[in-house]
């Protein structure tokens, strides 16, 4: 499990279910055939706020029904940064609080791959 120093919040978070990142519509046809072209380009990314578990709903693709789904999140990125979760300092082994990437809820863990 990833830890950060402090959560972001809200998290950043996409929609899911069964199995897929939900669209939350689809274009219409254009004159030059384009078409299934989601309404948010980066539907699957997480770019949305919000809170892990939130139920929320879209599409798996242009000719499949809607899916009602929950929010997928990580508390510890953009604003936070990948270079923050590699601020804590000690030893392989020892022991550090933190907030978790999946549920930003406050955990104690164990510091790893120390450089």
């Amino acid at each position: 499990m990833t830890l950060c120093p402090q959560p972001d919040r809200p998290a950043h978070c996409r929609c899911v279910g069964e199995g897929h990142a939900l669209c939350p519509s689809f274009l219409p046809c254009t004159d030059a055939g384009a078409c299934d072209a989601c309404s948010d380009p980066d539907f699957a990314a997480m770019t949305h706020a919000g809170a892990t578990g939130d139920p929320c709903e879209g599409f798996a693709s242009a000719k499949t029904p809607v899916v009602h789904g929950h929010l997928e999140c990580n508390y510890c990125a953009p604003s936070i940064g990948v270079g923050a979760i590699h601020a804590y300092k000690g030893e392989n082994g020892s022991v550090c609080t933190g907030f978790s990437q999946m549920t930003g809820k406050r955990v104690t863990g164990r510091l790893v791959e120390c450089r």
